[in-house]
């Protein structure tokens, strides 16, 4: 009896769910796919039903969280509000989906930590991409914010943007490098917000 397609929709996120809990537990290298098929209890066949190999599951969710990151952002840089806003509710978002999302979390897990680039040039790609569109829009924020007087003048918003970028990825790094040391949301956002009110233009 063949599967339907919110069935085979079901399995192929079952099984990304599970290679993600054994990625996580023993790296990507050291997982097979004989362990994600009895893990997510189907045949090696399912497996190769939806996915090519592990790189491709690894593909799947780098798709899928650029996607929503791709469109928290876009949303928000569309707003009609100044653009200082623009970029405190980027920040503000970022940080919360960071906290508040498991899966967001296990991406950045196991694309920092659990696989290399050199196993994965995708990924360097897509990082890449997603890093130069969020600090090429930041910038550009920046510099309207500028011109409207919400951010100092004297200050390069190229380095403004690099900046932000670095510290979203310290961000990152801390939670799961050096836990209970600056890695929680408060915490972070404090960062953040201690840096954005330096920028601002007249702030006290």
């Amino acid at each position: 009896m063949r599967k339907t397609k919110e069935e085979a929709l079901l399995t192929k996120k079952i099984i990304v769910s599970k290679a993600v809990k054994l990625f996580k537990q023993k790296g990507f290298i050291a997982t097979t796919l004989e362990e994600i098929a009895v893990e997510a209890n189907v045949t090696r066949g399912a497996i190769y039903w939806h996915f090519k190999d592990k790189l491709d599951i690894v593909d799947e969710l780098i798709n899928k969280e650029r996607e929503n990151m791709t469109h928290m952002l876009t949303s928000i840089f569309e707003e009609e509000i100044s653009p200082y806003s623009k970029i405190q509710k980027a920040v503000d978002h970022i940080v919360k989906h960071f906290f508040g999302s498991e899966s967001f979390r296990d991406f950045i897990d196991i694309t920092w930590f659990k696989i290399e680039y050199s196993q994965l040039s995708r990924l360097k790609e897509s990082k890449a991409e997603m890093t130069d569109y969020f600090i090429n829009t930041i910038e550009a924020l920046a510099k309207d914010a500028q011109t409207m007087g919400e951010i100092k003048k004297e200050l390069d918003a190229f380095h403004i943007a690099i900046t932000i970028t670095n510290m979203i990825n310290g961000m990152y790094r801390l939670y799961f490098i050096m836990p209970g040391r600056g890695s929680t949301e408060k915490e972070a956002m404090d960062a953040f917000t201690t840096y954005l009110n330096l920028i601002k233009t007249n702030f006290k």
